[in-house]
């Protein structure tokens, strides 16, 4: 078959024809067999440092210590065969400097050592010198590497390592993965150290990481998380990574997460592989400013109906379009009271009196509107977000109104209506 060294590979197969007299060749493929010997074999791939598996597309550290393992169980109950030595080709991926490595069986130490050559090799091929059998049932190959410093995140890549002998052989793959960069987590504020913010304000906080003052790759970024905690919990709010400047990090956070007064946030880098790769800590004050009780919304001019005058007593509607309405931030069970008065009586350019007056009118009743205070709204909160529309709740024939008298004067009329708010304590 002219096998050689160079070429140790020796492949077969089966040829055949069909023709009028003769059909095809039956074949049976015997994938296993009971007379060998039964063997499960596994690879596995742990980062010794960090006590984790690492696995297709991870990262590692600078420093880290990597263990490429290949194991061999033998099932004696099953097999007719002992398993003879293996010849294996274990493949030393760059650029991992190796530092150990060997041959140990049944879990005990390496009785078989690699040479410092073969460590320096990108290769180990070599013969096991045991068998397995009933009382050694258990093989282990394994190889110790350390992770070297870079100048960028550098791949090493997928291996495949085989085993054969007489009676046995196969193929065990492990994943390649990434080692990253030797970093120094830097988290800079960009904002100011203290926010000043509305009670409702949302308080929006950047960020910036960096490696040793330098910015990272977009992609690299996907590597690091910003983590924080708000008032000594852990942060509730999501941190989104935003374009430029490259590295910044933007923290939101709803007026509902923050407490009347010093809220303290505290935000920290890591590495998401490697918990122990922090930046510094970065501190922000937001100071959420107290509820108040305003008016959300008044008309800076309204008007009342246009009317024809009779030579009677009439009452004047308002026209559409007055807003008057009450924001209190204070919380829920704060108390106000709305009170109006006539700022200035009501007249015309050329400084003829209204005969009649303002009146505030709801059903059937009604107030005078005077330079007296009015009460015309009471109300008590639910919440620290409380708003009343007051002007809503008026009629078309409630609200203020205008009572003139048979003898006013045709005209346009100007006056000025006084709305005042006040705290009514509990």
């Amino acid at each position: 078959m002219n096998a050689t060294s160079e070429k140790p590979n020796v492949y077969w197969g089966m040829t055949g024809s069909t023709n009028a007299k003769n059909s095809e060749n039956g074949l049976v493929l015997i994938d296993s067999s009971d007379t060998l010997g039964q063997v499960n074999a596994h690879a596995t791939l742990e980062n010794a440092t960090t006590h984790r598996p690492v696995t297709a597309g991870s990262r590692v550290a600078v420093g880290d210590q990597l263990t490429y393992r290949y194991t061999f169980d033998y099932d004696a109950m099953t097999s007719h065969q002992d398993i003879q030595p293996l010849t294996m080709n274990v493949p030393l991926p760059q650029p991992l400097t190796w530092t150990a490595g060997g041959v140990r069986y049944n879990g005990g130490a390496i009785t078989e050592p690699f040479t410092a050559a073969e460590l320096k090799s990108t290769m180990i091929q070599k013969k096991w010198r045991e068998k397995l059998d009933a009382s050694r049932h258990q093989v282990t190959v394994q190889v110790t590497g350390t992770v070297p410093p870079v100048t960028h995140t550098t791949a090493v890549p997928e291996v495949n390592a085989r085993f054969f002998g007489p009676n046995y052989q196969t193929q065990l793959s492990l994943p390649g993965y990434h080692i990253a960069t030797d970093v120094a987590l830097k988290l800079t504020n960009l904002g100011a150290a203290t926010q000043q913010l509305g009670h409702h304000e949302t308080a929006l906080v950047r960020v910036r990481l960096t490696n040793q003052d330098q910015p990272f790759a977009q992609a690299e970024l996907a590597n690091y998380r910003v983590t924080g905690r708000l008032n000594g919990q852990e942060l509730p709010a999501n941190v989104t990574w935003i374009d430029q400047p490259v590295g910044t990090a933007e923290v939101t956070l709803p007026a509902e997460y923050l407490q009347p007064g010093d809220n303290h946030l505290t935000l920290q880098a890591q590495d998401k592989g490697n918990a122990t790769t922090v930046s510094n800590s970065v501190a922000v004050t937001l100071n959420r400013g107290p509820g108040t009780l305003d008016f959300a919304e008044v008309s800076p001019a309204a008007d009342f109906m246009p009317t024809a005058l009779t030579g009677t007593a009439q009452r004047i509607i308002r026209q559409p379009g007055w807003r008057l309405s009450v924001s209190d931030e204070r919380g829920a069970g704060r108390r106000w009271k709305l009170l109006v008065r006539q700022g200035e009586d009501f007249q015309t350019q050329a400084g003829h009196p209204l005969s009649g007056q303002l009146l505030f009118s709801w059903g059937d009743q009604s107030k005078p509107i005077n330079e007296m205070d009015t009460l015309i709204a009471t109300h008590t909160t639910a919440s620290d977000a409380d708003v009343v529309d007051v002007s809503g709740h008026w009629e078309t024939n409630e609200g203020p109104l205008m009572a003139i008298n048979s003898d006013t004067l045709a005209g346009q009329y100007r006056g000025i209506l006084e709305w005042r708010l006040q705290d009514t304590p509990g």
